[in-house]
């Protein structure tokens, strides 16, 4: 167990180079495992985690993540986590990571939730770029993926069906400076899961590169808010704004009033 403990990589870039990937090939991975006394438990607690730079190259295949945060055994909870630049490649501009960050493994007990993550720039992943969650986990467990908040200010995916970011956790609050397609293809700029449940997203999308092929996002999911440049998307409960007129008395016909707490137009 690791609880209000500093992990610092001061200035330093962190690179792993091996030759075949494989399913648990990770530069930096996070997994409680060990469970301490008094606790009884395992986790990763109200740490403070600074990366610094991390990539990862490796000549055959592809590997999970660049930084991985596996919770199959502990909670990873409540620690503040910061990276100047996630790769998910070493020299040239193929990726060979399917994330850079990849948060994943939650059970009914254990999950990665209440953490603050500020990231600079993370590219060159195939898939998810940051992913909270993967799709086998997701009807089951969705709920110990949550209430993080996630700051990163650039994203460029890489791969035909690539995504800036994806979550299929709840009530996550994520701010998205730019996400854009200077080095790759992308399919879209985010995607809520079928499991995402009053989710906040806030992203700008970079017009001047290529279109994302799918879309600036995809909503799956629930009561989730999703702010593309500037322009505010829900899914779920309709919220109904406040300064449409109560009645329509001395309103043209067909405007559009509160009727009650329901949309309405005017006969």
């Amino acid at each position: 167990m690791v609880e209000g403990a500093l992990i610092l990589n001061n200035g330093a870039q962190i690179t792993s180079t091996p030759r075949t990937a494989s399913a648990r090939t990770f530069t930096i991975l996070f997994q409680p495992k060990n469970k301490l006394d008094p606790e009884g438990f395992a986790a990763v607690a109200s740490s403070r985690i600074e990366l610094g730079n991390v990539s990862h190259s490796v000549s055959e295949g592809l590997s999970p993540a660049t930084v991985g945060f596996d919770a199959s055994f502990g909670n990873i909870i409540g620690n503040i986590i910061t990276a100047n630049e996630i790769n998910g490649a070493g020299p040239g501009s193929k990726p060979t990571a399917h994330h850079t960050l990849l948060a994943f493994g939650a059970t009914a007990t254990t999950g990665f939730f209440r953490n603050i993550v500020t990231l600079g720039s993370v590219h060159l992943a195939d898939e998810g770029v940051v992913q909270l969650g993967v799709s086998a986990e997701a009807s089951a467990f969705p709920g110990n993926y949550r209430q993080n908040v996630i700051t990163i200010g650039q994203i460029a995916p890489s791969g035909a069906d690539a995504v800036g970011y994806r979550d299929f956790g709840q009530q996550n609050i994520v701010t998205i400076a730019d996400i854009d397609t200077e080095q790759g293809p992308a399919r879209f700029g985010v995607v809520l899961e079928a499991s995402a449940t009053a989710d906040q997203v806030t992203a700008n999308i970079n017009r001047t590169g290529a279109a994302l092929a799918g879309g600036d996002f995809q909503d799956r999911g629930r009561d989730n808010t999703v702010t593309i440049n500037g322009k505010s998307f829900r899914n779920g409960n309709l919220t109904v704004l406040t300064n449409l007129p109560a009645s329509c008395t001395g309103q043209p016909r067909g405007t559009l009033w509160n009727n009650k707490g329901a949309l309405a137009l005017c006969p």
